[in-house]
């Protein structure tokens, strides 16, 4: 029959011989509709999903039709408490997630905090303007931590010199510590002495903990630790070739501003601990002599350590060649065949004392 072509019309067929006979007898509606028996058993399944066969509550094996009615009714029910299952899994979801919403607005306001307090700074005219405005609108302390390098960043600290001179003639204070190698700078050797004559408070260490400037409780700029000094068979003639080579002349400058209380606070605290090592060291006592007597027990204190020639000048701030030439005069005064044994002969012969270690630290 053409209209068998059609499957809701065979469904329809066979779903109205099993109402009228009362059950789905697979053998009798194929008999009937001369449908094959696979034809049938498809639409008895067919049948099954829409809910319209339902086994007998006598025998499982035999379906009898139910009420088209009663058929979406059922299927209406199952698909909303499917529905009503997800929307509880929903507000489970979401209810367990805006349980973490406090943490993620505390979260996202320590990281704005953070941000805030941290500013990066890489340009050079950046960090110069920075360092001006600062020591301009500083009234209570400068304080300043200098290493030997010749770093673009040496160069913004000394451009802001006539601030600080500024601000040490108002009144405000300014202690500095500089690491013995910046006083081998002919510019950075007067800066000190005319702060000093303006009443600053300055101090020579030979090791620095790092290269800062903090104003008052407010803001501290913490330059970026030194590029690598190279090779260490790599010699220079002079300072100038060997910041050039190492790449100090050509690199951009980095530094962070920081606002942070506690960040600043501890900065201070670790600047006053090295201000306290390091002891009284006056402007009159900055001359070549004491400034290479201090440099050469520095070596000496770090040859006995066991350090190498380049880890030397790089703690120090000097160039490889520098460095070396001072090993060979300390070795020809103290008749020493190794850099170790200087070390060695340097602290039996109390040429390092108590006091000078002190002093280095």
């Amino acid at each position: 029959m053409p209209e068998f072509a059609d499957p809701d019309h065979l469904h329809a067929l066979a779903f109205r011989q099993a109402v009228r006979i009362g059950q789905f007898n697979s053998k009798q509606i194929a008999e009937t509709l001369r449908l094959p028996c696979a034809k049938v058993d498809a639409i008895r399944k067919g049948l099954l999903h829409l809910r319209l066969l339902q086994p007998s509550a006598h025998d499982s094996e035999v379906f009898v039709p139910v009420s088209p009615e009663a058929a979406a009714t059922e299927l209406v029910r199952m698909s909303e408490d499917e529905i009503r299952n997800l929307q509880e899994d929903i507000d489970r979801t979401k209810r367990r997630l805006n349980k973490l919403l406090p943490a993620y607005v505390e979260g996202r306001s320590l990281r704005e905090q953070v941000e805030q307090s941290l500013e990066p700074l890489q340009a050079a005219d950046h960090i110069r303007w920075m360092l001006k405005e600062q020591a301009e609108r500083c009234r209570s302390e400068i304080l300043i931590s200098r290493r030997g390098d010749l770093l673009p960043a040496a160069d913004s600290v000394g451009a802001m010199h006539p601030e600080l001179l500024e601000a040490a003639r108002r009144g405000t204070r300014i202690r500095a510590v500089y690491q013995h190698a910046a006083l081998g700078d002919q510019t950075t050797r007067g800066h000190i002495e005319e702060l000093a004559a303006a009443g600053a408070l300055v101090r020579i260490r030979a090791e620095p903990a790092g290269q800062l400037i903090i104003f008052g409780a407010e803001v501290a700029i913490v330059f970026g630790r030194e590029p690598s000094p190279g090779s260490a068979d790599a010699e220079y003639a002079t300072e100038a070739e060997y910041a050039t080579e190492a790449g100090y002349v050509s690199e951009a400058p980095t530094a962070v501003a920081v606002r942070d209380a506690t960040v600043i606070g501890h900065l201070r605290a670790t600047f006053d601990q090295t201000w306290d090592d390091v002891g009284s060291s006056a402007p009159e006592d900055m001359g070549d002599a004491r400034t290479l007597g201090l440099l050469q027990l520095s070596i000496i204190r770090l040859l006995a350590q066991g350090f190498k020639d380049d880890v030397v000048a790089r703690r120090l701030g000097i160039s490889v060649r520098t460095c070396r030439r001072h090993i060979k005069e300390i070795m020809n005064e103290l008749d020493a065949s190794s850099r170790f044994q200087a070390g060695v002969r340097a602290t039996l012969n109390g040429s390092v004392t108590e006091t000078d270690h002190n002093a280095l630290m």
